[in-house]
């Protein structure tokens, strides 16, 4: 497996884990009598989408498209997003903030959707 092979197939494991976080997360809040079940095929989805939207670096099209996708998906599931904007390296950097209800934030989920200009190895 070449590094480049390994890095996207790691990429991957790690968006699926965020949106199975999400998920979880999701299901407490809502706190619905009707049990949630969770998608596999919505899950796998929402991560060739992801992936097809290229490299994701800080300031390229990916990098917006990818957070407009998400934004979009926040709210439709009822989360209020907040999106606070900074600079770093002469990059512009976006992190995407979701709220939901009025009750005191109980937990954090903290992830990357930006793809790196250069892996840890590079020559």
């Amino acid at each position: 497996m070449t590094k480049r092979a390994a890095f996207l197939y790691l990429t991957m494991i790690f968006i699926l884990l965020a949106i199975v976080a999400g998920w979880y997360i999701a299901s407490f809040l809502t706190r619905e009598s009707d049990p949630v079940s969770f998608d596999g095929s919505r899950a796998f989805a929402d991560v060739e989408a992801q992936v097809a939207m290229g490299p994701r670096t800080p300031g390229s099209a990916g990098h917006v498209q990818i957070r407009e996708w998400m934004r979009t998906e926040l709210e439709s599931a009822g989360w209020m997003v907040e999106v606070h904007e900074t600079e770093r390296l002469g990059h512009p950097i976006y992190n995407l903030i979701a709220k939901r209800g009025t009750e005191p934030a109980e937990i954090i989920l903290g992830a990357h959707y930006d793809t790196r200009f250069f892996s840890d190895n590079d020559p």
